[in-house]
């Protein structure tokens, strides 16, 4: 399961929430890709009272919300000429990409919500695009320490989140090891959670997103569960990560790893606390509430927004 997953089951929750509207999901993978994934599939995408339809048979007041490749899906089965309302999540800045095909579905008309203003920036500089943008930062669905405290005793470590970039990680890893610093390496998808529970022990979160994202919520929830990071500029992330108020930030190179991430281990105690008060009020400020609410309001406003 990758972030990308969860926000989209943000949303399908978040819509079945609000008065007067229920969600309903298809699923175009085959029925062997269903079966290998169906624990997390039913963990984030709950089949609730008939929710989950064998494919999309949209009604006239139906809303398609759409992500990703969804609209090779409604091309195909000719769902483009319907009149129906479409919400389309934008979760990447690769959308801006020309020539790709991510690229291409920015002429459909849809109201598009972007995970961050960074990834609004850039789809509307595109010409072609159709339809109106609205912003709606990630929301974290990770309770919020109010103090470092409330940490395990024994979280005294640093760990390098490096799924994303692993090769990167790796590197890092090996450059502490020479200077006898431990860590623990995360440089694969794990079940959700065993990343909740390595970040919720850990008190120095490395981590390392690829060169692009379209918001990157691991460094969030690390701010949410009370570590000190350190990471990258990634694009979506540069209106929460803030270099030297609620994260220490690195180019993206072992070496420039390796000097923030000691850093951030022999910052004085007043240094330590003043980041991660920043860093709490940051995660505060992102919580899946506002989300819900934002989200709800489009929804409402969708006939005029239409």
């Amino acid at each position: 399961m990758q972030g990308g997953h969860l926000v989209h089951s943000h949303y399908y929750a978040d819509a079945a929430e609000l008065d007067g509207f229920a969600a309903r999901i298809s699923f175009s993978m085959s029925p062997q890709q269903q079966q290998d994934a169906a624990e997390q599939i039913t963990e984030l995408w709950p089949n609730r009272s008939g929710s989950w339809a064998a494919r999309w048979d949209p009604s006239a007041r139906d809303i398609l919300f759409l992500a990703g490749q969804d609209w090779r899906y409604l091309l195909d089965q000719r769902l483009d000429e319907l009149s129906n309302p479409r919400i389309n999540l934008i979760q990447h800045v690769r959308h801006a990409e020309p020539d790709t095909a991510l690229h291409s579905y920015l002429s459909y008309r849809a109201v598009r919500i972007c995970v961050s203003e960074e990834v609004a920036q850039k789809i509307c500089r595109v010409p072609q695009l159709n339809g109106p943008v609205i912003t709606i930062a990630n929301g974290c669905d990770l309770p919020v320490l109010e103090s470092q405290a409330q940490k395990r005793p024994t979280a005294s470590m640093i760990t390098i989140f490096g799924y994303k970039n692993p090769e990167l990680a790796r590197a890092l890893a090996e450059l502490l090891a020479r200077k006898n610093i431990c860590c623990s390496l995360l440089d694969r998808f794990v079940p959700r959670s065993e990343f909740i529970r390595e970040m919720s022990e850990c008190d120095i979160a490395v981590c390392i997103p690829r060169h692009e994202e379209g918001f990157y919520l691991p460094a969030l929830e690390a701010m949410s569960l009370g570590c000190l990071v350190v990471t990258a500029d990634c694009i979506g992330n540069q209106s929460f990560c803030q270099h030297e108020h609620n994260c220490l930030i690195a180019e993206f190179t072992p070496e420039a790893f390796l000097t923030q991430t000691i850093r951030a281990r022999s910052l004085s105690a007043a240094d330590r606390s003043q980041f991660l008060s920043a860093a709490r009020v940051t995660a505060e400020s992102h919580s899946l509430a506002s989300q819900r609410r934002q989200f709800h309001d489009l929804l409402k406003n969708i006939d005029q927004l239409w």
